[in-house]
């Protein structure tokens, strides 16, 4: 049985442990939002969550070792190297000479990449926005995202 807004910021205060089904439920939701942005977002191009995952590393590093992205997905190397391959032959990203290591090799998002990332990112918001709307949330009983956002990313 799934549970209001106000059961789960009043349970969340009296038992923090109650709150873990709550944020599965959370984490499986946001996964499922951005298939449906990557897949709704025409010029995400057939992206796949995984090849998703790059797009967002990348995004925020600017430019990464591909054992980079491998660690970043938790993935081994030669299957980093196989996802980057598929996003280079589709414009999205490239190869470019790391300027610290005249033989290293850095992995990019293109602009082509960017703008891709951008629009995925801006159809989820979209998404988000058009649900936390949707919600009635009484006066006083508003839960703190940041908070949580925040706890959630010292787990990653």
């Amino acid at each position: 049985m799934w549970r209001t807004m106000t059961e789960m910021a009043r349970t969340s205060s009296s038992d923090p442990d109650a709150l873990l089904p709550d944020l599965e439920r959370l984490a499986r939701v946001l996964v499922a939002v951005t298939a449906v942005a990557i897949e709704t977002e025409p010029a995400a191009r057939g992206l796949t969550v995984q090849q998703w995952r790059i797009h967002v590393l990348l995004a925020g590093a600017g430019a990464l070792r591909l054992r980079d992205v491998a660690l970043g997905l938790h993935a081994s190397q030669p299957s980093a190297s196989r996802l980057v391959r598929r996003l280079e032959r589709n414009g999205l990203v490239e190869r470019v000479p790391a300027p610290d290591d005249g033989r290293g090799i850095l992995v990019r998002l293109t602009g082509d990449g960017l703008a891709t990332h951008d629009a995925v990112v801006a159809r989820r918001r979209l998404m988000l926005a058009s649900a936390v709307r949707a919600m009635a949330m009484p006066a006083g009983n508003g839960l703190n995202l940041h908070a949580v956002v925040a706890a959630l990313e010292g787990l990653i």
